[in-house]
């Protein structure tokens, strides 16, 4: 299986099969790690966090690094929401430092005469994320 494959969902019968295989070992434990996958439905590493990668464009997975529990948590629960938010505080982060890259090399191909027509809506996009970092996170109240 191929990450395009994933993302293009070009994906054989077999390949959906054990997609749902690795989303169901996710539903029935709190915690699983790679070898979990691995070992379980036979298939190699690489393969095991394929199939966690397309599951994350449609389910909210929870990348855990703590020593004991080192691996993979589907958020299912209220009580996910504080690690899943700190996932997509760290989401935010790299999307912050990939932007500012980014924008370092449309600034040079600018001054060299080449222009991207998206490069105004990075700038934007940047500007929006460090605006105020505090209030990305809104609670709503009942």
């Amino acid at each position: 299986m191929k990450y395009e494959d994933v993302i293009n969902k070009n994906l054989t019968d077999k390949q959906l099969r054990n997609m749902h295989k690795v989303y169901t070992l996710l539903v029935r434990n709190e915690y699983l790690k790679k070898k979990d996958i691995m070992d379980q439905l036979k298939m190699s590493e690489r393969t095991a966090r394929l199939y966690v990668s397309a599951i994350k464009y449609v389910k909210p997975i929870i990348s855990t690094s703590a020593s004991n529990n080192k691996g993979f948590k589907l958020a299912k629960t209220e009580e996910d929401t504080n690690e899943l938010q700190h996932s997509i505080n760290d989401d935010l982060s790299r999307v912050r430092e990939i932007l500012n890259t980014t924008l370092a090399k449309f600034k040079f191909l600018e001054k060299h005469g080449v222009e991207y027509s998206v490069y105004k809506d990075v700038k934007q996009i940047l500007e929006k994320l460090n605006k105020d970092r505090k209030t990305q996170f809104k609670i709503k109240e009942d």
